[in-house]
């Protein structure tokens, strides 16, 4: 499974390095200037990170990268639900965490679908985005854990780097777990008027 879903990313990055590349830095910038501030840093981060996931969902349909898709409005009409959903699930896995480190993980990666959600099913309240992602992931933590863990010498690599081999991890392995939640878990898509990622 995590091998099939790391040669469709590649296969998908093959020939669009340059602009995933491109996307993902203006991701990181966006953030790191976020992080350094104040005021709003919870909504823009959480915005600018479902416009990211959105423009990855949306090469993984149209096999292109297009820094359009990180700033469609449509990106942003669901934004209150959002952040109601992200603040919640933070809040759960926090309460988590701090009765023991190993619960909280587990509950991580029973809300890890919450932002997949938001984007694909924009009309359901942010308890049943987290209700869904919890039902969805009923027996795939595990399997999704090893995944993650797959990549542990990639960010090693990255780290040795000081942190400049993240620029080709980051888009390689967001790409990976697109594809790896497709073909595992849900079928993607952002819309119910556009197809899902080819099968």
């Amino acid at each position: 499974m995590n091998k099939a879903a790391k040669e469709k990313a590649l296969e998908l990055l093959k020939n669009n390095w340059g602009d995933a590349i491109i996307i993902s830095l203006i991701y990181a910038v966006i953030t790191s200037i976020l992080s350094s501030t104040g005021a709003g840093i919870i909504i823009f981060s959480v915005t600018i990170g479902v416009c990211y996931l959105y423009a990855l969902i949306q090469a993984s349909i149209t096999r292109k990268f297009k820094f359009d898709d990180l700033f469609r409005k449509e990106n942003f009409n669901n934004l209150p639900n959002q952040l109601a959903t992200s603040a919640l699930s933070f809040l759960y896995i926090l309460l988590w965490t701090l009765c023991l480190i190993i619960p909280g993980i587990i509950k991580s990666y029973s809300y890890r679908l919450v932002n997949y959600i938001s984007l694909q099913e924009p009309e359901l309240s942010h308890s049943e985005v987290l209700k869904k992602s919890e039902e969805l992931m009923m027996g795939k933590k595990w399997d999704l854990f090893l995944f993650d863990l797959s990549f542990i010498g990639w960010y090693i690599l990255a780290g040795l780097t000081f942190g400049l081999g993240m620029i080709l991890l980051t888009p390689y392995k967001m790409q990976a777990e697109i594809e790896y939640i497709h073909a595992n878990i849900m079928p993607l898509r952002v819309n119910k008027s556009e197809e899902t990622i080819y099968e």
